[in-house]
């Protein structure tokens, strides 16, 4: 059975481009606009600790909602997912980017990042504003037997 194996999930430090807009008016860098997007939950975070809720209300979100692939396990495939996806104007999340070593681990992280809430949308300039965030899943897991016996 899979529900056998461990799965450890390791959701790297969140990375933030450099660039502060590009061609779409997508914002990279949160640290160059007046109000960072706000994950539910973090509404009554200052500063810098709302950028560190949201990190962390990720993290949970990821660790909750995945579920290693049947076909990875079987064929004992792991590594790391590349997802970018943005925080529209109206809060929504879209994804832009998902770049991974297999397609199932792709399609895992492209479920689990449509299954992101609707948050408070960044602001700058007394607008809202579309915020583009980049974060690396690690898919690995680890047994004293086989995970499928």
């Amino acid at each position: 059975m899979i529900t056998k194996f461990k799965l450890f999930l390791l959701v790297l430090t969140f990375q933030i481009g450099y660039s502060q807009e590009d061609n779409d008016g997508i914002i990279d860098n949160i640290n160059k606009i007046e109000e960072a997007p706000i994950f539910p939950g973090c509404e009554k975070k200052k500063g810098t600790k709302i950028i560190n809720c949201f990190q962390e209300k990720i993290q949970e979100h990821i660790q909750s909602n995945l579920k290693f692939p049947k076909e990875a396990v079987e064929k004992k495939q792991g590594g790391r997912v590349y997802a970018v996806f943005i925080i529209e104007k109206d809060g929504s999340v879209t994804i832009d980017k998902i770049r991974g070593p297999y397609k199932h681990l792709e399609e895992e992280t492209i479920r689990i990042i449509k299954l992101l809430p609707k948050m408070t949308p960044g602001r700058d300039k007394n607008e809202n504003v579309r915020v583009r965030f980049s974060i690396p899943i690690t898919f690995d897991y680890w047994t004293k037997k086989n995970p499928l016996d």
